[in-house]
């Protein structure tokens, strides 16, 4: 397990030709994560020019939100200084996770004592697989750093369960925190689905061999169950306030519309089994271009080319005809050991939970009992982890094929010859059988085409598709011929076994870089950055410098105008609070009284809107209207209506009745003393993403309302005094205010983030001091060595 050959240089190099347009030529994709992460990057920087805390709320997307804990801006992890100064464009990034995970499965192979050349086809498989190119086309980056970091820290949790030794609490506490720290928690989740099951599978084992006594499988347990602790203590920034945001999230919290009771844990089951996949497609691990690959992020009819049964794809979950193919030929060259049993037991669960809800044996039990599984949406992503196994076993398969063509045993050379006429021979039929026949009982339709689509445009898709499938099925041909070949002329001692490795590494790149290809649309840098250059719509908001929100019914689904520090109802973020949800999911942002109550100064459209609480203020390339009953963004009242419960609270504020302007809707609370004749004012001394000061001033006692979001971290004082913040109007903050001038101020209470963040880092300190201490002989006899 090192690098003393020179081979695993293959993986970086492979990964930088593939990655070059990003690397060299700084291309981007335009993808819409990418787009829309552009304006949060903007708004952190400007915040830290002038700035020396870390900003805890969001408020330009939303109505305002938790920035820290709900991803939005988490910089929890100390290397990502580190990344920012090494890494010079995104491309670098990538081609470090790349190679990271390619390296990890590398040496992964090598502890498990495959060959230098198998264990370099192995870690191809895993950092070139075409999954990660699609990531990049769609922007999920945090995704591709979480499975650059997996295959570590299964290693790390390998090394403590076989060797048994305490250092091994160390590698995995480390390893299990750097990829906590890209903020992926369900990437890891299924990592550690993964390890636990290695764990079990290793005490069942032991019992039934009886080589190990329990006294052993506890103290793997114990070494196991400290390494997560130690990584928790590493990870509690942030995940100490990612775990107090997901209870008041759409991830966490339950909604007020759900009968069924199914968010009281996590989401619903139909909106956690959206993106299952269909056992039809498993086709597509063998054929990727079956169903179509992906919808192509192009304005033309390839946009349509995915027809499998998920609502739409972005990347394909292929990883090689020939890492299969391979790994099933070695399995039955020979037995296969414990740990690769393991492998394929691991793989075929894996796919089973990624059925999700076409066959749910496994994923409702996990939905249902699992701890935060069912917070967890897309059952296919953890597809994700399948090259992990797959490709430890087709190194190990390469390894069998490489190590029979060196023996000159008669009985294993025919055994091989067998069985490569049955399984890469017999793959090959079926590929001609596919391209001569498959055409003609294929309907390359998807449920609900027919009648959508004109039948001269089906007919361009219909043809589109077989093209597609047509390609994939000679590529596969290519694949398997040169691979059927080489082991043949392998065998007949024609080429040496090392030549033969080499052509099925080079088999192995040109497959999975020619589909990877397919996923690469870049562009240029400045194409993004030409999408945030102001025009005459943003030029207009900018001249007004009063506090509001807008509207934008065309895009509400941007992020665009916090690029701008325009504060929007809508935007982009996968999570966001459940109440805020609940108010979107029952169509309350398409009441007046409740765009009133958001500050919602301006509506955005090209439509033109006829209505009289709107009047046209600007017509460009959109159009701009005032809303006339707009409120500030805090107003004093003096009637209350109290409820009982959030489900009673959302309806009140859903009635057209509903006046925000004069009474406010209270959940919890009936004492509240106002006067009802009260006057008064409110003035913003000072708005920032932490704290707000106000300046009030009310002839008696008054109800103050903010049109900020409600969210427990939020306290508030008034004159010094703190006081309590009541969950208004469903989503809103309000507090009492006593007769006469004020100064209130409320502020987000990171108390408890500082003391996460205290332990992270001192974990941290402890933890590399002690991997220096363990590891003090290797260290002085490196520098020894170089002085």
């Amino acid at each position: 397990m090192n690098f003393k050959s020179i081979y695993w240089l293959v993986i970086p190099v492979i990964v930088l030709i593939l990655l070059n347009d990003m690397i060299f030529q700084g291309k981007v994709p335009l993808a819409s994560d990418t787009v829309s992460i552009k304006p949060i990057s903007n708004w952190v920087n400007n915040y830290n020019i002038s700035n020396d805390d870390v900003p805890q709320w969001y408020p330009y997307a939303f109505s305002g939100m938790p920035s820290y804990g709900s991803y939005t801006y988490t910089p929890g992890d100390p290397t990502f200084l580190i990344r920012q100064l090494l890494f010079f464009n995104r491309g670098v990034t990538y081609w470090f996770f790349f190679m990271l995970g390619g390296l990890g499965v590398y040496l992964l192979s090598r502890r498990k004592n495959l060959g230098k050349m198998a264990a370099v086809f192995g870690g191809l498989v895993y950092g070139i697989t075409p999954y990660l190119f699609g990531l990049i086309n769609a922007g999920h980056s945090t995704k591709i750093m979480a499975l650059g970091y997996a295959p570590w820290v299964f290693m790390a949790a390998d090394y403590c369960i076989t060797q048994k030794k305490w250092r091994g609490v160390l590698y995995l506490a480390l390893t299990a925190a750097l990829q906590l720290w890209t903020n992926h928690p369900q990437i890891v989740y299924y990592t550690w689905m993964i390890i636990v099951f290695w764990l079990l599978w290793n005490i069942v084992g032991n019992r039934i061999s009886k080589n190990l006594t329990i006294i052993d499988d506890l103290k793997v347990s114990f070494i196991i169950f400290v390494g997560i602790f130690l990584s928790i203590l590493l990870v509690s920034d942030p995940y100490y306030s990612v775990y107090e945001f997901q209870k008041y999230s759409n991830r966490g919290g339950e909604s007020v519309l759900d009968k069924s009771e199914e968010t009281k844990t996590g989401t619903s089951w139909d909106y956690a089994t959206q993106w299952s996949f269909h056992p039809k497609e498993i086709i597509s691990f063998f054929y990727p271009y079956h169903y179509g690959l992906q919808n192509f992020p192009t304005q033309d009819i390839k946009s349509t080319a995915y027809w499998g049964k998920m609502p739409f794809t972005q990347s394909t979950h292929y990883f090689g005809l020939l890492t299969i193919l391979i790994a099933i030929l070695g399995a039955i060259l020979k037995k296969p050991d414990r740990f690769q049993i393991y492998l394929w037991v691991t793989t075929g669960l894996i796919l089973l939970v990624g059925f999700g809800k076409y066959i749910p044996l496994l994923y409702s039990p996990l939905f249902e009992f699992a701890p935060f599984f069912s917070k967890f949406r897309v059952p296919s992503m953890i597809y994700a982890l399948l090259p992990l196994p797959m490709s430890i076993l087709a190194a190990s398969g390469i390894n069998k094929v490489l190590n029979t063509i060196k023996n000159e045993d008669k009985k294993s050379n025919d055994r091989l010859r067998k069985n490569l006429l049955i399984i890469i021979g017999g793959s090959m039929s079926v590929s001609l059988l596919i391209m001569f026949f498959g055409t003609s009982i294929m309907s390359f339709l998807k449920t609900g085409e027919i009648n959508k689509y004109d039948p001269r445009i089906i007919n361009q898709i219909i043809l589109m598709r077989v093209e597609l499938l047509q390609k994939g099925l000679l590529l596969s041909l290519v694949i398997t011929g040169g691979a059927f070949a080489a082991i043949w002329f392998g065998l007949k001692k024609t080429i040496k076994p090392v030549h033969v490795s080499f052509i099925l590494i080079g088999l192995l790149i040109g497959d999975l870089g020619f589909l990877s290809t397919d996923f690469l649309h870049l562009k240029k840098n400045n194409v993004i950055e030409r999408q945030f250059k102001p025009d005459d719509v943003i030029k207009f908001l900018l001249n007004d410098k009063d506090f509001f929100r807008i509207n934008p019914v065309d895009d509400f689904s941007t992020n665009k105008f916090g690029y701008f520090s325009i504060s929007s109802i809508g935007g982009y973020r996968p999570v966001k609070l459940r109440t805020y949800q609940d108010l979107m999911d029952s169509n309350g942002l398409n009441k007046f009284p409740i765009l009133n109550m958001l500050n919602v100064k301006y509506l955005v459209s090209k439509k033109q809107i006829n209505h009289p609480y709107f009047q046209l203020k600007f017509s460009g390339t959109k159009n701009v209207y005032l809303n006339k009953g707009v409120l500030p963004r805090a107003w004093l009242i003096n009637k209350i209506k109290y409820v009982s419960d959030q489900v009673t609270s959302l309806e009140m504020v859903l009635k057209n009745e509903f006046n925000p302007s004069q009474e406010a809707i209270v959940i919890n609370k009936n004492d509240i003393r106002i006067d009802s004749n009260t006057t008064g004012e409110v003035l913003i001394k000072q708005y920032s993403e932490n704290e707000i000061i106000l300046s009030v001033n009310t002839t008696g006692e008054s109800f103050l309302v903010l049109s900020e979001n409600y969210y427990p971290h939020w306290k508030a004082e008034i004159d010094g005094q703190e006081t309590t913040i009541y969950q208004t109007n469903h989503i809103l903050r309000g507090i009492e205010v006593p007769e006469g001038n004020h100064s209130v101020r409320f502020w987000y209470d990171n108390s408890k983030w500082k003391i996460s963040r205290y332990i992270s880092r001192s974990s941290l300190v402890l933890i590399l001091m002690l991997l220096g201490f363990n590891n003090r002989r290797n260290i002085l006899s490196f520098f020894r060595k170089r002085s």
